[in-house]
């Protein structure tokens, strides 16, 4: 089962990436033994420590937040794309993780 709890641990091409042949892409690194246990508590944006974590995105950014990707990152893109990566094998979890942290 994945870190968030689906059956499915599959990443789907973000539509309009280039394809790379398998070979070329990056082996997938191994998960840290915080990203591997489920947290306790929901964490909320500068808690998580990996992005294998981002599950539940009404946790992702506080109140306080004036993060860029906060206001245009909406839920209807996030469940879009959660599961995505680009054609050099980069998850879309991994490019928005900075964002969800700072």
């Amino acid at each position: 089962m994945g870190a968030c709890g689906s059956k499915n641990d599959t990443v789907k091409p973000v539509p309009g990436a280039p394809a790379k042949a398998a070979a070329a892409q990056p082996a997938a690194a191994a998960a840290t033994p915080a990203a591997a246990a489920a947290p306790a508590k929901a964490m909320v944006g500068g808690e998580y420590e990996a992005a294998d974590q981002l599950c539940d995105f009404s946790t992702f950014f506080t109140a306080e937040s004036n993060s860029s990707l906060k206001r245009n990152l909406t839920e209807d893109i996030w469940n879009e794309y959660k599961d995505s990566k680009d054609g050099a094998g980069v998850t879309f979890k991994t490019m928005v993780f900075s964002g969800i942290k700072n």
